[in-house]
């Protein structure tokens, strides 16, 4: 599979030519506002099990910043009966290296860089950054719902533009690691004129 990470110009040289590299915290890339590679629900974790959500949401109101465990051995509502209804929702933090699934213009607009890289083999950055980090990492594609259940794998519909395609590792602060080279050639460049 190819994936691409958007970048601006300063910062494609260390994935085209090695270099360092910073690795942020999930929770770096959260904000109260959906804008670009930012987002309101990053790094919350969020489960709801044998219950509809509608109705989970007229018995229990949690905050999106709450941490949460709810276990119900029977719910009634009304005429409805839920056995087992399981709520869970924390903010789990690690580092996560994004990248897209798309080679597309619009993407780069909207995350307002200049630069497409493809990684050449995605398997391998995973590895090397496991080796510098001390932890393996999971990375596959992110899924997109309209229901309120989120993971580091799990988000937003309104995200889907983004096509992406995520590495995530449990680890508690940002990094910097460095890359060979040869990880990434340069797919495109974006602008006024394209070049």
């Amino acid at each position: 599979m190819a994936v691409f990470k958007y970048l601006n110009v300063e910062h494609a040289e260390s994935w085209l030519h090695g270099g360092s590299i910073p690795i942020f915290l999930a929770s770096s890339y959260r904000s109260n506002e959906r804008s670009g590679h930012l987002t309101p629900d990053e790094n919350v974790q969020r489960s709801l099990t044998n219950m509809p959500e509608y109705m989970f949401k007229r018995i229990a109101r949690i905050g999106p910043n709450a941490t949460a465990h709810l276990n119900f051995g029977t719910a009634q509502i009304g005429s409805d009966r839920f056995e087992n209804v399981k709520f869970n929702q924390v903010q789990e933090d690690g580092l996560v290296l994004c990248f897209s699934t798309k080679f597309s213009p619009s993407i780069a607009w909207r995350f307002q860089r200049n630069v497409c890289v493809r990684i050449v083999d995605p398997v391998g950055l995973l590895r090397i950054v496991d080796a510098q980090v001390g932890v393996e990492g999971l990375a596959r594609e992110c899924e997109y719902t309209k229901s309120f259940q989120r993971n580091h794998f799990l988000k937003s519909h309104e995200d889907s533009w983004q096509h992406e395609y995520r590495m995530f590792w449990k680890y508690g602060t940002t990094v910097k690691v460095n890359l060979p080279p040869g990880v990434g050639v340069e797919e495109g460049r974006f602008g006024p004129s394209n070049n």
